[in-house]
C-alpha cells in the first residue's frame, strides 16, 4: 500500500547550526521555514524546502497538566508486542524517563510519533499529555512554528518536522500526527469503539510510511504513545484498549509484514503506555485479537 493523500513531506536541505536553545524565553534561537515545493509522484507527498533563521520567541506560557490514560506510571519491563516482531510494549511515557521526570531519558538517535491537535489548529508547539511533555522537554512549548511547517501542518493530518532536535546523548525528529476528534461521531450509529479502530489504523499507517520515508533515521529508535484521541471521555477506556490493539495490528500487516522494525528501517518500535497496568492489559488484547486472526479461516 501506498501512503494516502494529503500527506506532506518536509525535507530538511541544510544542516541546523549546532547547539540547541536551553530555554524558551525572549533569547533568539535557532528557526527553520519550509517552503512546500512540489509533490512527489510516487509517494503523493509535498515537498518542502527547509531554510535556517534566527527567531526570537515569547516567554513560555503555563503548560497544560498531562492527561494520562490509566493514570501513574508503574515502571516495568518492556515486552514484546504479540505478532508483531521488532515491537515492545513499555510501561513508561513518552520521555522514556522516570513517573514525574521532566528531562527525556532518551538514548542515541529517536523517532517520535506525536498525535496531537492543537499544533494543527495554532501553528504552535502547545498542546497537552504527550504533546506537552515532548515539547517542554525540547524547550520548545509555545514556540510558533517556521511559516513553511506552519503550511504544511494546516494542509496534512501527518508531517515530518524538519528540524533536529538534540541534547546529551540523544537526538530526536518528530513525526506530527493530527488526533481523531470522536466528538465527530458522536451520533453516528456505528460503534464508537469501530469508528476508533479505523480512524486509528489509517493514521498510525501513515505515520508509520511517513516514518520509513525519513532520511537519516537508520538504527532509530521509534517511539509513540498509547493515547492518540481527542475527546477521549467519549470511549470507555476498555474499548479504546481494544480499538488501539485493532488499530497497531491493521496497520503493521498493511506496512507489509510481521516485523515492523525492520520494515520501518529502525532498530525498535516502542509503544509508550504510560504504566505498567495499560501496559499489561494492552498486551493481553493484542495477543487475543492476533490469536483470533489466526483462527480465522482464510477466504
Amino acid at each position: 500500500m501506498r501512503a494516502q493523500r494529503g500527506v506532506s513531506r518536509c525535507v530538511q536541505t541544510e544542516p541546523l547550526a549546532s547547539g540547541e536553545p536551553k530555554r524558551v524565553g525572549v533569547d533568539a534561537q535557532i528557526q527553520t521555514s519550509a517552503q512546500c515545493v512540489g509533490v512527489d509522484v510516487q509517494t503523493q507527498t509535498s515537498v518542502c524546502r527547509v531554510t535556517r533563521g534566527v527567531q526570537a520567541t515569547v516567554a513560555e506560557p503555563r503548560v497544560p497538566p498531562s492527561l494520562v490514560l490509566g493514570g501513574a506510571q508503574i515502571a516495568t519491563p518492556a515486552v514484546p508486542m504479540p505478532g508483531v516482531r521488532g515491537c515492545v510494549l513499555a510501561s513508561e511515557g513518552i520521555l522514556c524517563a522516570e513517573a514525574g521526570a521532566e528531562e527525556p531519558g532518551w538514548r542515541g538517535s529517536m523517532i517520535i510519533l506525536l498525535p496531537g491537535r492543537s499544533i494543527f489548529r495554532t501553528c504552535r508547539y502547545v498542546g497537552a499529555g504527550s504533546s506537552a511533555q515532548v515539547y517542554s522537554a525540547l524547550r520548545v512549548y509555545g514556540a510558533v512554528l517556521p511559516p513553511g511547517l506552519s503550511a504544511c501542518v494546516r494542509a496534512s493530518r501527518v508531517v515530518e518536522n524538519p528540524r533536529r532536535f538534540a541534547g546529551p546523548g540523544w537526538s530526536a525528529r518528530i513525526v506530527h500526527a493530527r488526533s481523531p476528534d470522536m466528538k465527530q461521531h458522536r451520533d453516528s450509529d456505528t460503534p464508537a469503539e469501530s469508528i476508533l479502530a479505523d480512524l486509528l489504523s489509517q493514521l498510525l499507517y501513515e505515520s508509520f510510511i511517513k516514518a520509513r520515508n525519513m532520511e537519516g533515521t537508520a538504527g532509530a529508535t521509534l517511539i509513540l504513545p498509547v493515547g492518540w484521541v481527542a475527546c477521549a471521555d467519549s470511549i470507555e477506556e476498555g474499548e479504546y484498549i481494544r480499538a488501539f490493539a485493532s488499530a497497531m495490528l491493521r496497520a503493521a500487516e498493511a506496512v507489509g509484514g510481521d516485523n515492523l522494525a525492520e520494515l520501518l528501517g529502525v532498530q525498535q518500535v516502542r509503544i509508550c503506555c504510560n504504566n505498567g497496568e495499560i501496559q499489561r492489559a494492552l498486551a493481553e488484547e493484542i495477543e487475543r485479537q492476533a490469536a483470533a486472526s489466526l483462527g480465522s479461516p482464510s477466504c
